[in-house]
């Protein structure tokens, strides 16, 4: 997924990548070049806080461009992504994450 997304910053890095319309209308555009600046600063940043390759990291993010930089910072970074829906209490997915630590091995740390 990565060498094609390259691919498309090498080609054309100011075409628009993706657009997010908020809640009022809102239109925000981002280009291929400034997706990947987002999506590898924030692998190289995880990276540093110790997050390696092969690696499972849980957000809780809602649909949005962070979302999006986090797919792409994942594929950068080559750790996979859990996603937790956003619809869940705290204590639900308090409980999600207990499970996901016991029945995956997962290690959860908070930051």
């Amino acid at each position: 997924m990565i060498g094609v997304f390259e691919g498309m910053v090498r080609q054309n890095p100011q075409r628009t990548c993706f657009t997010f319309v908020d809640k009022e209308g809102n239109v925000e555009a981002f280009s291929y070049r400034e997706a990947r600046m987002m999506a590898a600063g924030l692998a190289s940043l995880l990276r540093r806080r110790g997050v390696e390759p092969g690696d499972a990291v849980v957000i809780d993010l809602p649909n949005n461009p962070a979302f999006v930089i986090m797919l792409l910072a994942a594929a950068y970074g080559g750790f996979s992504l859990i996603t937790m829906n956003t619809r869940l209490t705290d204590a639900e997915k308090q409980a999600r994450l207990l499970d996901l630590q016991r029945s995956r091995a997962v290690t959860v740390s908070y930051t």
